[in-house]
């Protein structure tokens, strides 16, 4: 399974090194479990490929997790341990935090301005509270908030750095 590999700990140079830091939403992790029917794979694994290689670092609220794991369950070809095994690479990616209060009542207040769920705006509001890059291969939720000084589609990255 290609997103097993565990991140290296973090040495004291990579702490000291200021590297760009990203948050990914569900749709973006998807992509590197499941490429069928989906656009911007390559984007989606090089974002994966330049956090292992520690050229980014890359953020999620826990969140992520449940959307994931619920979207591989109902794809009917994927078998129960592939599933299992996706999760297993996720918690190795050491990318996962949990989400504060104040994330959430910041998600309450996006998701009113934009017309969209919750459980989008909370990957914003998570990115928007640290002032790090919000990236989404969501493009339903990306044209609502795409005006917001943080928001990247995926079919974009790379084009920044």
């Amino acid at each position: 399974m290609e997103g097993i590999e565990t991140v290296t700990e973090r040495s004291r140079i990579d702490v000291l090194a200021k590297r760009e830091t990203y948050v990914i939403d569900a749709s973006v992790a998807l992509k590197w479990f499941y490429q069928e029917e989906e656009k911007a794979i390559d984007n989606a694994l090089k974002l994966r490929d330049d956090y292992r290689q520690r050229k980014i670092d890359l953020r999620a609220p826990d969140l992520l997790l449940f959307e994931l794991t619920n979207v591989l369950r109902y794809k009917q070809d994927l078998e129960e341990k592939y599933i299992r095994d996706a999760i297993e690479s996720i918690y190795k990616l050491q990318l996962i935090e949990q989400v504060s209060q104040e994330v959430m009542k910041e998600a309450v207040r996006i998701a009113l301005q934009s017309e969209s769920s919750v459980y989008d705006a909370v990957y914003l509001a998570f990115a928007e509270k640290d002032r790090c890059a919000f990236i989404t291969a969501d493009n339903r939720f990306y044209q609502k908030v795409k005006n917001r000084p943080y928001a990247i589609f995926l079919d974009d990255y790379g084009k920044q750095l």
